[in-house]
């Protein structure tokens, strides 16, 4: 969306009779960064484990362009549940629709002619998501980010006060150090 993307594995479930499911705190970090809202459902929507119990409801869906194996499928809705493990699920409908096939000896879908993998004119942006790591901060460049802050922030205090340091200037055609005035003004 916008020029971005967001890069992760999907789980392919035959058995999940949906299109698109996509995990509620993913959905709403990847809503925030792509810039896509979350939107309601015209109404609540039971969700059936594979018992056939109601284990809930859903009632949100965000619309996303999604990627697979260089096929671009545009605006499709994803619905929003707690999915635990997974980020994504692709359900049999969405397989149904595209008339994909899984073929589990090669782990690969396999397409059907009419689908081929989308050309593309323009290079997007897409990053990794890691969606189970809380912070992609690594403590030790961290450290040297804060420091790197702090050093600007005192330069700027510095600078904002009037002060100004004092040089040395090592002139090599007289070999003699000289003093600059601290304040030449």
């Amino acid at each position: 969306m916008n020029g971005l993307g967001v890069q992760t594995k999907s789980l392919a479930d035959t058995g999940a009779n949906g299109y698109l499911v996509i995990n509620k705190p993913f959905a709403i970090r990847l809503s925030k960064a792509l810039q896509s809202p979350i939107r309601k459902l015209p109404y609540s929507v039971p969700i059936r484990e594979f018992q056939r119990k109601i284990q809930g409801h859903v009632s949100e869906y965000i619309r996303l362009h999604l990627t697979v194996e260089g096929r671009w499928i545009y605006n499709c809705p994803f619905v929003l549940l707690d999915l635990g493990a997974q980020d994504v699920i692709i359900g049999k409908k969405l397989f149904s629709r595209f008339r994909i096939l899984l073929d589990s000896a090669k782990s690969q879908l396999v397409w059907p002619k009419e689908y081929p993998p989308t050309p593309s004119w323009s290079k997007e942006i897409t990053l990794p998501y890691h969606s189970r790591e809380t912070s992609i901060k690594h403590p030790a460049y961290q450290s040297d980010a804060n420091r790197l802050d702090f050093a600007i922030h005192r330069e700027d205090r510095r600078r904002a006060g009037g002060r100004s340091m004092e040089m040395k200037v090592i002139n090599s055609d007289y070999e003699e150090i000289t003093d600059t005035p601290s304040n030449p003004l």
